[in-house]
């Protein structure tokens, strides 16, 4: 996003979702940023279970709310 943004996503932060790669696999993640892009594409900043991060599209998540499942 070259520092640019349209603004924040309108969603809870942090928020508990799946995120899917490129095989097809789902993988439990924390969304901790969601904004979107100049040109509308919806960008989020996930943080993963080994404390790594990674940005993704909306269209790769799954959301899942902001209460932890037991």
């Amino acid at each position: 996003m070259d520092g640019k943004s349209e603004g924040a996503l309108p969603i809870a932060i942090p928020q508990y979702a799946l995120w899917t790669d490129e095989s097809g696999a789902a993988h439990p993640v924390v969304v901790v940023q969601a904004e979107k892009a100049p040109g509308g594409l919806e960008i989020v900043g996930l943080l993963h279970r080994d404390g790594s991060h990674a940005a993704a599209t909306m269209a790769e998540l799954g959301l899942l709310g902001t209460a932890k499942s037991e």
